[in-house]
């Protein structure tokens, strides 16, 4: 099962399409399913919170971005053998960085229509 992200229900038009895209987006860089299907949670979760199209931050979504070469990265078996123990990303590890991204979006950075 693939966990979900808590989200106050406004308007539930497009996380579908949100969700897909999470997923598309982390297929395509080389995620395994289950942690492209949990970027695409976050992304659902994210459309969810607004009415209409969430203008999504630009700290957010590079915050994002960063977390899934990293994870992508330790998948591909690209990880040194030098790399801090704390460094390495596991799946609850990968869901929890992209929650903080999330709370970074939603403390204040998010247009509220």
């Amino acid at each position: 099962m693939i966990p979900p992200f808590k989200a106050k229900r406004v308007d539930p038009t497009g996380a579908g399409d949100s969700f897909l895209g999470g997923l598309v987006v982390g297929l395509v860089e080389g995620l395994d399913v289950p942690d492209a299907a949990l970027l695409g949670n976050l992304f659902g979760s994210l459309t969810v919170e607004h009415i209409g199209q969430p203008k999504f931050d630009l700290m957010m979504l590079q915050r994002v971005k960063d977390e899934v070469h990293r994870m992508k990265k330790q998948c591909n078996g690209h990880s040194s053998d030098h790399d801090d123990f704390h460094a390495r990303i596991t799946p609850a590890r990968f869901q929890d960085s992209l929650l903080q991204a999330k709370l970074l979006l939603n403390g204040h950075s998010c247009d509220r229509r």
